[in-house]
């Protein structure tokens, strides 16, 4: 049985490690002849529990635009490498289960994430979002 990805799905956080993941899923792309999927979660941050602030709803719109010119610059990446590449930034409560959930609507075959060791502000996928995503899909994950 030889192993074969149709479709890799890279939960991207705009990370030096995020950036290794696609690289990384750029040669598997290669490698396969597959396609990618950049998916972007951004997490809500609100300033109280039950509502947005207009602060709040200012910070996820500069958030967007930051990460959408980042992914950008992936798929420019992906084409120069003739890899079909599209992309998806959604603002959701928690990432964890949104990458769950696209994963299984998507047919995803593999999904390559970056792991970080170190928790700080400007990181999103932590070790926790890395363990639900690996405990609650039925695809293979290749950690960076």
């Amino acid at each position: 049985m030889a192993l074969s990805f149709q479709h890799i799905l890279v939960p991207y956080d705009g990370t030096k490690t995020g950036d290794k993941a696609f690289d990384g899923a750029i040669q598997l792309a290669k490698k396969f002849t597959s396609k990618i999927t950049i998916l972007s979660c951004i997490e809500r941050e609100s300033t109280f529990v039950w509502f947005e602030t207009k602060s709040d709803k200012n910070n996820m719109k500069k958030r967007s635009k930051i990460m959408k010119e980042k992914i950008v610059k992936l798929e420019t990446l992906a084409e120069k490498s003739e890899i079909d590449c599209k992309s998806k930034i959604t603002n959701c409560s928690l990432a964890s289960k949104c990458i769950v959930s696209f994963a299984k609507s998507h047919n995803v075959d593999l999904i390559v994430m970056s792991k970080l060791s170190k928790i700080s502000p400007g990181k999103i996928y932590h070790d926790s979002t890395v363990n639900y995503v690996y405990s609650h899909v039925n695809c293979p994950m290749f950690n960076v």
